[in-house]
This record gives C-alpha cells, structure tokens and sequence, in this order.
C-alpha cells in the first residue's frame, strides 16, 4: 500500500522544532527541567530529517524532489549549525556558573543522556554534525546535478516533427 509522505510539511516542522530549540537554548532555562528534552528533540530532529533523506533518494517518482532536496538541505544546514554552536560552546546559557561549573546553565547538562555520561552525549552530537554535513555535501550534489540534467534536456522536436506539424492533414467528407 502506498504512502503519502507530506515532505514540505515535514521539514517545515522539523526546521521549526530546530528553531525552538535554538530560542530555547538561548534563554537562562534551568537544565533540570529542559536537559533531557532538548537533547531528545535534536536527535529527533536529526533522525526525521535522515527518514526524509533516505525516502527522497529512494523515490524516483516525484514532480517536485528537487524543491524537497532543497528543502531538506536548508534543515540539515540549520541542524548542523545549532550542533556547532552547542560544541563549540557558544550558548551562554550553557557555560558554567561562577561557582566552578555548579550554577545554572552549565553545558555538561545539556550533553548529559538522562543525567548519564555527558561525554556520550556529546560525542552523539558531533556524529550527528558530521552526518549531518556529509549529507549536505551530497544533498548539493544532487540538486547541482539535477540542474545540469535539466540544462541538457530542452524542449527541441526534431526536424520530422516539425514537418509533421507543418503538413497540411487531409480532412475527410
């Protein structure tokens, strides 16, 4: 039985629920009540935009894949670059307190996987970067590609076609 999968729609709320997590990361939110869902929804977002990835090369049928490559390309860049910015430590939210890394707001608590080990948690993070940033690269390919293709097809007949049209047809009585 086939599928309708609703590309558009789910990489607008994919990139959507990237953006909240952005704005969110960018407030003084306490880590206690907020870590472990954040964690959960980038890798959520990271597993539904690789699902979307994976159907679009397999789906050879599609009138508009390559709005949806773009699409798509434009989530994982922005996917990437929140996981930059969490790596590189660049939400001050997330940089430890003044009392030695205790305070509110520490980036090991963003990185912890169920208050576990944090460093796990960030090494899931810059494997989802790195995935994610191969995919971009093969993403451009293809839509670099799809356009040298459609520059080479051109809507040209044939000068037998085009006699064809010219010929005056014959009406019966």
């Amino acid at each position: 039985m086939a599928t309708k999968i609703h590309y558009e729609d789910n990489i607008f709320y994919a990139e959507s629920l990237l953006k909240t997590v952005k704005n969110g990361l960018l407030l003084e939110i306490d880590p206690e009540y907020f870590r472990d869902r954040l964690k959960e929804d980038i890798l959520f977002a990271g597993s539904i935009l690789d699902c979307m990835y994976s159907s679009l090369k397999s789906n050879s049928r599609l009138i508009k894949k390559n709005d949806y490559f773009r699409g798509l390309l434009r989530a994982k860049r922005n996917l990437a670059a929140l996981l930059d910015d969490i790596i590189a430590n660049k939400f001050t939210c997330l940089l430890p307190g003044p009392e030695g890394g205790e305070g509110r707001g520490e980036l090991s608590e963003i990185r912890v996987s169920l208050r576990a080990n944090p460093s796990a948690v960030f090494e899931d993070f810059a494997r989802l970067r790195a995935a994610q940033k191969n995919d971009c690269e093969e993403i451009r390919a293809l839509v670099e590609n799809y356009h040298e293709e459609r520059g080479n097809e051109s809507d040209v007949i044939s000068s037998d076609e085009f006699m064809l049209l010219l010929t005056p047809q014959e009406t019966s009585p």
